[in-house]
Protein backbone atom coordinates (compact mmCIF):
# COMPACT_ATOMS: atom_id res chain seq x y z
CA UNK A 1 0.00 0.00 0.00
CA UNK A 2 2.99 2.29 -0.35
CA UNK A 3 5.28 3.88 2.17
CA UNK A 4 8.10 6.39 2.31
CA UNK A 5 9.42 5.00 5.58
CA UNK A 6 11.75 2.46 3.93
CA UNK A 7 13.07 4.96 1.39
CA UNK A 8 16.83 5.45 1.63
CA UNK A 9 19.34 7.29 -0.54
CA UNK A 10 20.87 4.06 -1.86
CA UNK A 11 17.50 3.02 -3.36
CA UNK A 12 17.09 6.28 -5.26
CA UNK A 13 19.64 6.46 -8.15
CA UNK A 14 18.25 3.82 -10.53
CA UNK A 15 14.56 4.79 -10.28
CA UNK A 16 15.47 8.49 -10.39
CA UNK A 17 17.52 7.95 -13.55
CA UNK A 18 14.63 6.07 -15.17
CA UNK A 19 12.17 8.83 -14.27
CA UNK A 20 14.47 11.61 -15.49
CA UNK A 21 15.22 9.87 -18.80
CA UNK A 22 11.56 9.11 -19.47
CA UNK A 23 10.54 12.65 -18.51
CA UNK A 24 13.11 14.14 -20.89
CA UNK A 25 11.88 11.82 -23.64
CA UNK A 26 8.26 12.83 -22.98
CA UNK A 27 9.16 16.51 -23.04
CA UNK A 28 10.94 16.01 -26.36
CA UNK A 29 7.81 14.29 -27.68
CA UNK A 30 5.45 17.09 -26.70
CA UNK A 31 4.47 17.81 -30.30
CA UNK A 32 3.19 14.27 -31.03
CA UNK A 33 1.48 14.32 -27.63
CA UNK A 34 -0.34 17.54 -28.53
CA UNK A 35 -1.30 16.09 -31.90
CA UNK A 36 -2.71 12.98 -30.23
CA UNK A 37 -4.76 15.15 -27.90
CA UNK A 38 -6.64 16.47 -30.95
CA UNK A 39 -8.03 13.00 -31.71
CA UNK A 40 -7.08 10.19 -34.06
CA UNK A 41 -8.56 11.76 -37.20
CA UNK A 42 -6.73 15.06 -36.69
CA UNK A 43 -3.49 13.31 -35.76
CA UNK A 44 -3.63 11.19 -38.93
CA UNK A 45 -4.35 14.27 -41.05
CA UNK A 46 -1.23 15.86 -39.54
CA UNK A 47 0.86 12.83 -40.57
CA UNK A 48 1.03 11.06 -37.21
CA UNK A 49 0.45 7.34 -36.65
CA UNK A 50 -1.69 7.33 -33.47
CA UNK A 51 -1.22 3.62 -32.73
CA UNK A 52 2.57 3.83 -32.86
CA UNK A 53 2.83 7.02 -30.82
CA UNK A 54 0.37 5.79 -28.19
CA UNK A 55 2.57 2.70 -27.82
CA UNK A 56 5.68 4.86 -27.38
CA UNK A 57 3.98 7.11 -24.83
CA UNK A 58 2.48 4.18 -22.95
CA UNK A 59 5.89 2.49 -22.78
CA UNK A 60 7.59 5.61 -21.43
CA UNK A 61 4.94 6.32 -18.82
CA UNK A 62 4.81 2.66 -17.77
CA UNK A 63 8.59 2.66 -17.23
CA UNK A 64 8.31 5.79 -15.09
CA UNK A 65 5.49 4.41 -12.96
CA UNK A 66 7.21 1.04 -12.60
CA UNK A 67 10.42 2.72 -11.43
CA UNK A 68 8.61 4.68 -8.74
CA UNK A 69 6.37 1.83 -7.62
CA UNK A 70 9.37 -0.50 -7.36
CA UNK A 71 10.83 1.56 -4.51
CA UNK A 72 7.77 3.26 -3.06
CA UNK A 73 4.90 0.83 -3.55
CA UNK A 74 1.48 1.70 -4.88
CA UNK A 75 0.13 4.99 -3.56
CA UNK A 76 -3.51 5.70 -4.38
CA UNK A 77 -4.99 8.91 -5.82
CA UNK A 78 -1.86 11.10 -6.07
CA UNK A 79 -1.76 10.92 -9.86
CA UNK A 80 -5.50 11.50 -9.98
CA UNK A 81 -5.83 14.58 -7.80
CA UNK A 82 -2.50 16.38 -8.41
CA UNK A 83 -3.41 17.52 -11.96
CA UNK A 84 -6.83 18.72 -10.80
CA UNK A 85 -5.33 20.71 -7.92
CA UNK A 86 -2.72 22.16 -10.29
CA UNK A 87 -5.44 23.20 -12.72
CA UNK A 88 -7.42 24.82 -9.91
CA UNK A 89 -4.29 26.73 -8.82
CA UNK A 90 -3.22 27.73 -12.33
CA UNK A 91 -6.65 28.23 -13.84
CA UNK A 92 -5.66 26.63 -17.15
CA UNK A 93 -3.42 24.07 -18.73
CA UNK A 94 -0.18 24.97 -20.43
CA UNK A 95 2.93 26.82 -19.43
CA UNK A 96 4.03 25.68 -15.98
CA UNK A 97 1.19 23.15 -15.69
CA UNK A 98 3.32 19.98 -15.88
CA UNK A 99 5.95 21.07 -13.33
CA UNK A 100 3.16 22.30 -11.06
CA UNK A 101 1.50 18.86 -11.27
CA UNK A 102 4.76 17.30 -10.09
CA UNK A 103 5.13 19.77 -7.24
CA UNK A 104 1.53 19.33 -6.14
CA UNK A 105 1.88 15.55 -6.30
CA UNK A 106 4.99 15.73 -4.13
CA UNK A 107 3.24 18.04 -1.67
CA UNK A 108 0.22 15.72 -1.43
CA UNK A 109 2.54 12.78 -0.87
CA UNK A 110 4.46 14.55 1.88
CA UNK A 111 1.28 15.80 3.55
CA UNK A 112 -0.03 12.25 3.61
CA UNK A 113 3.29 10.79 4.80
CA UNK A 114 3.44 12.85 7.99
CA UNK A 115 0.36 11.31 9.63
CA UNK A 116 1.14 7.91 8.08
CA UNK A 117 4.44 7.82 9.98
CA UNK A 118 2.83 9.09 13.16
CA UNK A 119 0.12 6.44 13.16
CA UNK A 120 2.24 3.76 11.40
CA UNK A 121 -0.50 3.21 8.83
CA UNK A 122 -0.15 2.77 5.06
CA UNK A 123 0.39 5.95 3.09
CA UNK A 124 -2.54 5.25 0.76
CA UNK A 125 -5.04 5.65 3.59
CA UNK A 126 -4.02 9.27 4.04
CA UNK A 127 -3.76 10.05 0.31
CA UNK A 128 -7.36 8.84 -0.01
CA UNK A 129 -8.37 11.07 2.91
CA UNK A 130 -6.76 14.02 1.12
CA UNK A 131 -8.31 13.06 -2.22
CA UNK A 132 -11.92 12.70 -1.14
CA UNK A 133 -12.54 16.44 -0.50
CA UNK A 134 -10.81 17.38 -3.76
CA UNK A 135 -12.82 14.90 -5.80
CA UNK A 136 -16.04 15.91 -4.04
CA UNK A 137 -15.34 19.58 -4.85
CA UNK A 138 -14.65 18.70 -8.49
CA UNK A 139 -17.90 16.74 -8.75
CA UNK A 140 -19.79 19.60 -7.11
CA UNK A 141 -18.29 22.11 -9.55
CA UNK A 142 -19.19 19.88 -12.47
CA UNK A 143 -22.74 19.57 -11.16
CA UNK A 144 -22.94 23.35 -10.90
CA UNK A 145 -21.69 23.67 -14.49
CA UNK A 146 -18.37 25.34 -13.67
CA UNK A 147 -16.67 23.39 -16.47
CA UNK A 148 -19.29 24.30 -19.04
CA UNK A 149 -20.80 20.80 -19.02
CA UNK A 150 -24.48 20.05 -18.87
CA UNK A 151 -24.01 17.50 -16.08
Amino acid sequence: MGSLSAMTADKLPLPAAAVVLCTVALLLLRRPILMLSLGDEQARSLGLDPVFWRGVLLTLTTLMVAAVVSVLGAVAFVGLIAPHIARLLLGRRGGPYLPLCGLVGGAVLLCADLPARGYTLPLSIFTVLLAVPVLAALLWRRKEGAYGDDA
